[in-house]
């Protein structure tokens, strides 16, 4: 049992166009095409497409949108086409396709919310730069006035000056730009007000939770798992129903009647009495041989059982993929995000002496805006060491069970 991305999956693009197409002809075919088409080069969450793969066949398919086609365009994000093939309902496959739509709404929106936070403080960082060009442009135009600076300094302190701006303006551009997508994937009619509360972000290294340990909880709260567990438990009382043909059958049944005929010179109370009757029977029914049909059925169903216990044993291991693939991410989103704070204090106490060497005649400006340069490259890299260290512990949080906040 695979559940296919299509946007992760671009192969079964064309597969995905036919299957909707053909499960919902009562749609405008060119919709899934397009939206399908759409999805997989968006720069935006939305829209997701779902198949439901099982033993190579295709059985179902799923769709997150921004909203209804047709009728419902105030509600978002939109589950639809939601489409299990008849011969295969019953075993809670819907549920795994709308828990992986669940799954990446959730995750798609934390992303794009800490890539909000990111933006904005490395607008800051940005705006920090051009204080500090500022600041150096003062000094070199006070020095050239007394004529202790040439004009080609002044000149490319103001050039610097104007650099910064230009970097501030884009910084604050993508930032603009990171909100605008957020509010789009929330449904908001515009960003204008759109402010965002800053979470307390200090950040605490503490050991991660072992992927042994968060594997464990995993089984106890993902859809798919018990999804899974409850077919292989329906399908031993398959069995047992099964099994039911080799015992003898006793059924039991009676009747009770009477009538009345308005050509008879009787009352209707005496023809009531006169008629009443009773019946009971019993029936047992022993069997000796049914052409072996008895048997299949019980073969078919262990069969079937079987099958569900492979298919729960497949979900385990892949859930458990998941998680250390989750762990490690987190465990270098960890050893990264310590090796840029410590890069980023050691460029900021660099910075700090270069600039007292500046301000004291013993570095050039060269030297000065390399070392600014650097200072703000080792911010950049912490500010997004440390949200995606917490991006990957959510992550990690997701699967044990705790709601993405």
């Amino acid at each position: 049992m695979k559940i296919i991305s299509i946007r992760e999956n671009p192969t079964y693009k064309d597969i995905a166009i036919n299957y909707f197409q053909s499960k919902w002809p009562s749609v405008y075919p060119v919709l899934y095409e397009d939206s399908i088409n759409h999805s997989i080069d968006s720069p935006n969450p939305l829209p997701q497409w779902y198949l439901l793969e099982k033993d190579n066949e295709i059985i179902g398919c799923a769709g997150l949108i921004t909203n209804d086609f047709i009728s419902r365009m105030d509600l978002y994000p939109w589950v639809c086409a939601v489409y299990i093939d008849e011969n295969h309902r019953g075993h809670f496959y819907s549920t795994l396709l709308l828990e992986k739509a669940k799954e990446d709404i959730s995750i798609n929106i934390a992303s794009v919310y800490l890539q909000v936070l990111f933006n904005e403080e490395l607008y800051r960082v940005s705006l920090g730069q051009v204080e500090l060009s500022k600041e150096q442009y003062n000094r070199i135009e006070r020095l050239a006035e007394v004529g202790k600076a040439s004009p080609a300094e002044v000149a490319e302190a103001k050039a610097r000056v104007a650099q910064d701006e230009m970097n501030a303006v884009q910084a604050n551009n993508d930032y603009r730009l990171a909100l605008l997508d957020l509010s789009q994937l929330i449904e908001l009619e515009t960003p204008e007000g759109f402010l965002l509360e800053e979470p307390a972000v200090k950040i605490e290294l503490a050991p991660l939770t072992p992927p042994d340990e968060i594997f464990q909880i995993a089984l106890g709260s993902k859809a798919s798992i018990q999804a899974a567990q409850y077919r292989l438990e329906g399908s031993k009382h398959s069995i047992r129903i099964a099994q039911s043909g080799y015992y003898p059958q006793l059924s039991f049944n009676g009747s009770l009647g009477t009538n009345y005929y308005s050509t008879i010179n009787r009352t209707f109370s005496q023809q009531m009495s006169d008629n009443f009757n009773k019946y009971i029977g019993f029936n047992l029914s022993v069997p000796i041989f049914n052409r072996l049909a008895t048997r299949n059925r019980v073969r078919t169903a262990r069969l079937q059982r079987e099958n569900y216990s492979l298919q729960l044993d497949n979900a385990k291991k892949n859930l458990y993929k998941e998680i250390q693939q989750a762990w490690y991410n987190a465990a270098a989103s960890e050893s990264k995000y310590t090796s840029s704070s410590t890069a980023a204090s050691a460029s900021k106490a660099s910075f700090k002496l270069m600039s007292e060497k500046y301000e004291n005649g013993k570095a050039n400006a060269v030297e000065y805006n390399e070392a600014k340069q650097n200072l703000m490259k080792a911010q950049s890299d912490e500010l997004q060491a440390k949200y995606e260290y917490l991006f990957r512990t959510k992550i990690l949080d997701f699967y044990k069970g705790e709601p993405i906040e």
